[in-house]
This record gives structure tokens, sequence and C-alpha cells, in this order.
């Protein structure tokens, strides 16, 4: 539509079950400025379309406001003890501000990806750990609660690095889901799921960046987050030590030069280096 007319949305509302994903918000961020979605299943009586009312004429109501409406009215309409709707405790809705999107969240998240990939082979069993332990959707255990995510991820203390991207992450994504409420019975939803399938067999390769399918794995390492899960020695870096350190002479201040060689990609084409200076006594007891 928007290649064709130019047109583009002030809102997007989803009434269906569990299109409050990161990708699709992604697949749309240049469509609209605001979506708002449930990443849950949606109860059959679905939203409360008294909301209409407050769209009155020669009101300024801003799409957000409009969003926060929205939600409002869908959540009070399951809450307010009331039949028809009957109250619902499993509800979520929230409204996502598509701009931020490109206000750090995407830097945030490859960072953490490629600080995951490189250390999969070793930490496999944490982010599984860190996934059970988040919220997945009823039924759907594929898609997980993103924020809530990143805090278990946090929480499995891989390494200072990876805790600290972590909760990076989690910091934007409280600025792209802008507001979100959820009912007693999911307490997890913070907003927006994550495709994250732990079974190989059970992968969608239509998520992979180079199909064509998804702008949100085109644009960022999430689906070579998910194959070095499933392969985790195929994407670790190997590093070459040129030349060997010298360890005999003690207390020699030496200088370690060495060669990645490796499948991560690189945040604007430039490696992450971590190194550290060791005197030779360090070294020989690190060696030894």
């Amino acid at each position: 539509l928007k290649q064709d007319t130019g047109v583009t949305f002030d809102l997007v509302g989803m009434d269906a079950c569990l299109m409050g994903m990161v990708e699709v918000a992604y697949q749309i961020k240049d469509l609209c400025k605001v979506m708002v979605a449930s990443e849950e299943s949606v109860p059959w009586d679905g939203w409360d379309y008294g909301f209409l009312s407050e769209i009155k004429p020669g009101s300024d109501l801003s799409p957000k406001e409009l969003a926060m409406h929205i939600v409002n009215y869908f959540y009070n309409s399951y809450t307010d003890g009331k039949p028809d709707p009957e109250d619902e405790s499993s509800i979520t809705l929230s409204a996502v501000d598509e701009a931020k999107f490109d206000d750090g969240f995407v830097a945030s998240l490859n960072s953490l990806a490629q600080l995951l990939i490189g250390s999969m082979e070793h930490s496999k069993s944490k982010v599984y750990n860190a996934y059970v332990s988040s919220y997945r959707m009823q039924d759907y255990w594929s898609y997980v609660d993103l924020k809530d995510f990143m805090l278990a991820l946090k929480a499995q203390n891989i390494s200072e690095a990876i805790s600290a991207a972590a909760q990076q992450v989690a910091s934007t994504e409280d600025d792209v889901v802008y507001y979100c409420r959820s009912g007693a019975g999911l307490p997890y939803c913070y907003g927006l799921s994550i495709y994250f399938e732990t079974q190989q067999d059970s992968y969608d390769k239509r998520y992979d960046g180079d199909q064509g399918f998804l702008n949100f794995t085109a644009d960022t390492f999430w689906d070579e987050v998910l194959r070095s899960y499933y392969n985790p020695s195929a994407t670790a870096p190997e590093i070459d030590f040129d030349p060997l350190p010298d360890t005999e002479n003690f207390n020699e201040e030496i200088t370690l030069s060495c060669f990645i060689h490796s499948e991560l990609p690189l945040a604007d084409g430039k490696p992450l280096v971590y190194y550290c200076l060791l005197y030779t006594s360090d070294a020989a007891d690190e060696l030894d």
C-alpha cells in the first residue's frame, strides 16, 4: 500500500490472537505509527469497541493516546465484574511505538545476539534454562515474552557482558512497548513476544533472514542466535595465537596477537575484541 499510494496509517490494531510479536510489529514499522495487539490469545468476545466514542469531531487525540484508550477499554471490559463479557484474568494488550524500533532496540538486540552466539558452545544449557523459566504463550511455547526472557537471561549470569546486554534489550523494549495492561493471570506478559523454537526439527526455515519473509530477521541476528543454539560448535570462534606466548621469562610483559576465524556477524563490520594484559608469571598460571 505504501509503495503503491504512499499512504501510511496512524494506528494498526489487531483484534486477533498472538499478534503482539516483535516480528509482526517490526514488519509494519514503516507503515504505521502505533500498533495495538496482544501477545497472547484474545478471548472470544474480543475488543470492546466502545473506545470509538473517544474519537470525536475536532478531537486532537493522538494515535498514541487512542491506542491507550483501546488497551484500557479492552482491559476494563474483562475486569469490571459485569457479564458479557465474563471477567477473564488471562488477558493482555499492548501499544507499540513503531518509531522506537530504530531508536536503540535493534542495536541492543544485535549486541546481545553477538555475545550469545560467541558463547553458545558453553552456555547453551543456561540459555535453555532462561527460556523455560520465562513466560511462553499458552499452547505456543516457541513464542516467549521478550522482556521476561531477557530478564531470565540476565539472571543466568552467563557473563557480565551478556547480563548487561540482556538488560539493555529489556530497557529498550520498555520504550517500544509504551503501554501495556495484563490481567492477574498473566503477570509476566510485558507486551511483545519473540520466536524461540528450541527444537531444530520444528524450526520454521522461513524465519531465516535470507528467505525474504521477515524484515526482522533480515535486519537482526536473532535467526543466527537460533542457528547457533542448534549447532553451537559450528558458530564458535576459533582463535589462533601468533606468536604463542613465551612464558619462560618471569615478569616479562608480553603482547599477544591473535586471528579470529568465525562465522559470527559483525556489528557495523567490526569485530568485538575482548582482551587483557598479562605478565608472563600470570600467563603461566593461567596456562597451567
